[in-house]
């Protein structure tokens, strides 16, 4: 490096003090690597570094000629990990430093300087790489400390490792010693089961030899059976022969003598039969005509009902009332079979907790008083209204609460909420229109918050109601369909309209149901005769 580097500056050297310096030959080579070193060669000594306050590898810049080669030799000094690396930057830079002062004499008095700094910088780094083994001891040190302690501290996990696998291996052994017995006992299993097999076997052979023998004695037991019974069957018919035959003659000798005598009784008895009815018919029709000389007169008016309003349409003539009352009797059917076909109502006026004496349940056409006698056996008041005298007696002679009174203008004498429930069966087929509409709109002023209304009538649904016995009643005027009635109930401000299909044709007059076809004519012909609906008072 000292020979590349008078090689490219070639200056000649002062043989005395330094003097004013030459200007520099034009010819002069300028160093590429070092431009400050080659101007310091031409230039008097630089006046003061005005960054005096700069650190020092930042100062060595400013040295003349070598700066740069002394700040890259401090770096390598500060950069080096050994006193090897730093000797070696020390060492090129003093060569250039003594090629430098063989050029310049003024160089010289900057080398002991220089010196002085370098010495300081090395001493620094000496210093720093002390601290630094000082702090690697110190390290050694506090690891070997720790890693003492850290062995204290896992003898003991050591010793539960150590203990854990002797219970491992005791463990081991006990599995050992269980899957031989387990070995052990499913040999003795085998050997029961073919044990049980054997034994199974001839049991079913055993079992079979007794089936066979007990059912070789019961065939026989039942062939002498079957031959007494044969023989005392014969002996019993021989006996009923001869004892039906003496019976016979005793019974035609009897009825010779008798036959006679019996002929006119018959004969007698038809004669007064015939007079019986005539005399019927007869007392019918004064009934009649009394009730209809007599009226309707305040005796047969309740107290409180309000005066009696003209006929309505669609309402029984009163000399039809008992034609009308033998009527029900002949095709509505007896007392106890109405009286189950409305029981299943009883729970709904429980349920509305109608039927007390300040909110009593009124019937409009009581009839006969079936419901009205359903009613006083769940213990509920009520009362019941109709227009026919005949059937009116004949409620009050059962000790039922009847009136006689037409629908309407006794529900108009009754005040605002008076009543807990009303209900009418089959009568809402003998009304007009407009009349059953006035009748829903009075009864739901005379309701109680929360009553309840039923109006049972006969369901045109059933083909062979809606075509035939709906006009067995002479005084019906037109079927009324389920829906419709359910949707005029609810137009007319009732809630909760339910409707409820009751009476299908018994079990025995369906047909067989083992196609669609059967099934819907059973429904068309044989299903429910009646519905009711069923609504309720806001």
């Amino acid at each position: 490096m000292t020979s590349r580097i008078q090689a490219e500056l070639q200056v000649p050297r002062r043989a005395s003090a330094p003097a004013p310096a030459p200007a520099v030959p034009a010819q002069a080579p300028v160093l590429s690597t070092f431009p400050d070193a080659v101007a310091a060669t031409v230039a008097p000594p630089p006046a003061p570094s005005p960054s005096e306050g700069q650190p020092f590898r930042h100062r060595l810049r400013d040295v003349p000629l070598v700066g740069s080669l002394l700040s890259w030799a401090w770096g390598l000094a500060r950069l080096a990990d050994t006193r090897s690396a730093a000797h070696t930057a020390l060492t090129r830079a003093s060569d250039a430093w003594n090629f430098a002062a063989a050029q310049e004499p003024w160089v010289r008095a900057r080398e002991a300087q220089f010196r002085g700094q370098v010495d300081a910088g090395l001493q620094g780094c000496l210093g720093q790489i002390q601290g630094v083994r000082a702090e690697i001891q110190q390290l050694r040190t506090d690891s070997e400390r720790d890693i003492a302690v850290m062995r204290v501290e896992m003898r003991g996990p050591f010793q539960e490792i150590a203990t854990l696998r002797s219970e491992i291996e005791q463990v081991r052994a006990s599995l050992a010693e269980h899957r031989q017995a387990e070995q052990r006992l499913q040999a003795e299993l085998e050997q029961l089961r073919a044990a049980l097999w054997d034994h199974r076997e001839s049991i079913d052979t055993t079992l079979g030899d007794h089936r066979e023998s007990t059912e070789a004695a019961l065939a026989d037991h039942r062939k002498s059976v079957e031959a007494a019974l044969a023989d005392h069957r014969e002996a019993a018919e021989r006996a009923s022969a001869e004892h039906r035959r003496a019976l016979e003659a005793q019974f035609l000798a009897a009825l010779s003598g008798e036959a006679a005598a019996r002929q006119s009784a018959e004969q007698e008895t038809r004669h007064r039969l015939a007079a019986l009815r005539q005399e019927v018919l007869f007392q019918q029709r004064r009934l009649s005509a009394s009730l209809e000389v007599r009226g309707t007169t305040s005796s047969h008016q309740d107290p409180g009902a309000g005066p009696s309003a003209p006929p309505r349409e669609g309402a029984v003539d009163d000399r039809l009332n008992a034609f009308y009352a033998q009527f029900e009797d002949a095709f509505r059917g007896s007392r106890e079979d109405i009286k189950a076909r409305v029981a299943v109502h009883a729970d709904r006026i429980v349920l509305a907790g109608a039927g007390t004496p300040e909110r009593p349940v009124l019937d409009i056409g009581c009839g006969r008083g079936e419901w009205l006698e359903v009613l006083r056996e769940h213990g509920l008041a009520a009362y019941g209204i109709d227009t026919n005298d005949v059937t009116v007696s004949a409620c009050r002679a059962r000790g039922l609460d009847a009136r006689r009174a037409e629908a309407l203008g006794h529900l108009r004498s009754l005040a605002d909420g008076s009543i807990g429930g009303v209900t009418a069966f089959h009568v809402a087929e003998h009304l007009p229109l407009d009349v059953l509409a006035d009748l829903l709109d009075e009864t739901l002023r005379v309701l109680e918050p929360g009553g309840v209304l039923l109006l049972e009538t006969p369901n045109p649904e059933n083909l062979l109601v809606g075509g035939m016995t709906f006009y067995n009643d002479p005084t019906h005027r037109n079927p009324l369909p389920p829906a419709v009635l359910q949707f005029l109930v609810r137009q007319r401000g009732f809630v909760d309209a339910e409707i409820v299909r009751l009476h299908p044709f018994p079990d025995d007059h369906l047909l067989p149901q083992d196609d669609v076809i059967g099934q819907r004519l059973n429904h068309l012909l044989y299903g429910p005769q009646d519905y009711a609906v069923v609504a309720r008072k806001v």
